[in-house]
């Protein structure tokens, strides 16, 4: 999935298609759905959905039901680089709260861009109910340190998320 600025976009409020900050997802099944408060693109994957959102330039907020895939993190980076690329550094959100499990190189490929860029990314947050969910964040935060953080209840991610976009 390519993200592609389009000339006449503004500042980038929100994601994909249309008035929502500019970004649009080249992807044949996509479809506009609303995450923390904005427009997002949803994307049917082949493990997982994926919904994906800049509520401010330097937030990505994400929402994944499914299985954790490589293609699902794919989306994610390329969307986060497009942001940090505008922004310089963002804060990351996944709603993670419908995700079941996830492949081991997901992970991996997901931890590994936030260890190559923590200048860029200044947190993670991760909503969490799977159990192997909360191990997985319990082993980035081995690598990611006090740059991930983990949530199994809604409030404290929202207000989370609520002040990083006061910001």
């Amino acid at each position: 999935m390519n993200w592609v600025r389009r000339p006449d976009a503004g500042s980038l409020s929100g994601l994909p298609g249309g008035t929502s900050g500019g970004y649009v997802a080249w992807h044949s099944m996509a479809s506009t759905v609303k995450l923390a408060g904005v427009e997002a693109k949803r994307l049917e994957l082949h493990l997982c959905t994926l919904e994906l959102a800049a509520p401010a330039p330097h937030i990505l907020a994400s929402r994944v039901v499914g299985m954790g895939s490589l293609e699902m993190v794919q989306n994610v980076i390329e969307f986060g680089d497009a942001l940090i690329a505008d922004a310089g550094s963002i804060q990351i959100f996944h709603d993670f709260s419908e995700v079941s499990g996830y492949r081991a190189e997901a992970r991996r490929v997901l931890v590994d861009w936030g260890v190559q860029n923590p200048d860029a990314i200044e947190c993670t947050h991760v909503l969490f109910r799977s159990k192997i969910v909360a191990m997985g964040v319990s082993m980035a935060t081995r690598l990611l340190g006090e740059q991930l953080t983990g949530y199994s209840k809604y409030p404290q991610f929202d207000a989370a998320r609520a002040a990083a976009a006061r910001r």
